[in-house]
């Protein structure tokens, strides 16, 4: 085993003989201590055993990529509570990683999440302002890059936090009332009586009748008389 292919730089593969040429009666061998993201290259050959200096052909070489570990979160930790609004996620960078992808979702199967990648640090900011008394789910992978099938992408981690309620409107200052003093008293006004003199009532002047007008009532008063008279002994002469 070798991290290139033309077994340059090998590696101990472990199994009852240990060294760079593993040696194994039967037909598998556990490798261990390996570096999660380094592609690795292997192929087997036999021989004869006790010694011999007779070997098979090499076989053809196959290669492999030890799967990258996940990332461990470390804030916000997991069921934290009121969490800021652009809250900074960190977790422990992981042993071959070249690159980090980060989700946030409000649903804890991540549908709709918003997604930053790539991320080359562990640690990152949230750029916009999340929505409060929200719990939201986040998750980190680690991933190599390499060409086509070659890219490797580590598990998830995931963790759930809640952020901060909103803050409670400040109570307005108080507001003191000041008593109405009260309304000045009306000022009196005292006016004199008015003297009121009413003048004596002056008798009518004397009618003024001269004597020609009594005599000249007496006469009509008389003829008028006279007629009346003739008219009464006229009347009763007549047949």
């Amino acid at each position: 085993m070798a991290t290139d292919e033309k077994f340059a730089n090998q590696v101990d593969v472990g199994g009852p003989t240990k060294g760079v040429d593993g040696e194994t009666s039967g037909t598998s061998v556990t490798v261990t201590g390996l570096t999660a993201g380094t592609q690795y290259w292997w192929r087997v050959y036999a021989d004869l055993g006790a010694g011999s200096p007779l070997t098979s052909k090499k076989s053809a070489y196959w290669t492999f990529t030890p799967k990258l570990a996940a990332p461990t979160l470390k804030s916000p930790e997991y069921g934290d509570d009121e969490v800021l609004l652009r809250p900074t996620f960190s977790w422990l960078s992981v042993t071959g990683a070249t690159s980090y992808e980060m989700e946030v979702s409000e649903n804890a199967f991540f549908a709709k999440a918003s997604v930053k990648k790539p991320l080359t640090h562990t640690t990152w900011t949230w750029d916009t302002d999340l929505e409060n008394s929200t719990t939201y789910y986040w998750r980190v992978r680690a991933i190599k890059s390499g060409s086509g099938i070659l890219t490797n992408i580590g598990p998830w981690a995931e963790a759930v936090f809640t952020t901060r309620a909103l803050a409670a409107p400040a109570a307005p200052p108080a507001v003191v009332v000041q008593p109405t003093p009260p309304a000045p008293a009306a000022p009196q006004i005292y006016l004199p009586q008015p003297q009121v003199n009413i003048p004596a009532a002056v008798p009518p002047p004397p009618s003024a009748v001269t004597p020609a007008v009594i005599w000249a009532i007496i006469i009509i008063g008389a003829v008028l008389v006279i007629a009346v008279i003739v008219l009464i002994v006229r009347t009763r002469r007549m047949p």
